[in-house]
């Protein structure tokens, strides 16, 4: 499979965060519930500039198994 990723390799940024949940059903409940439009969201504009924020959403896969395995 071939992933674009053009944005992310010619973003010109300053941080970055990285955010787990156990699924992308997870991730839609906290970002739609009222406590993030409420308090979470407004508080973001106060140090990240949502105008140019990019975000990447991806998934884990194993490639290599439990390397501790038979250790």
């Amino acid at each position: 499979m071939q992933l674009d990723t053009d944005a992310a390799e010619n973003a010109d940024y300053d941080g970055i965060a990285e955010l787990w949940f156990d699924s992308q059903e997870g991730m839609e409940a906290v970002l739609t519930s009222q406590t993030y439009n409420d308090v979470v969201f407004p508080g973001e504009k106060t140090f990240l500039d949502h105008d140019n924020t990019l975000i990447l959403v991806g998934e884990q896969f194993e490639i290599i198994g439990n390397h501790r395995e038979g250790a």
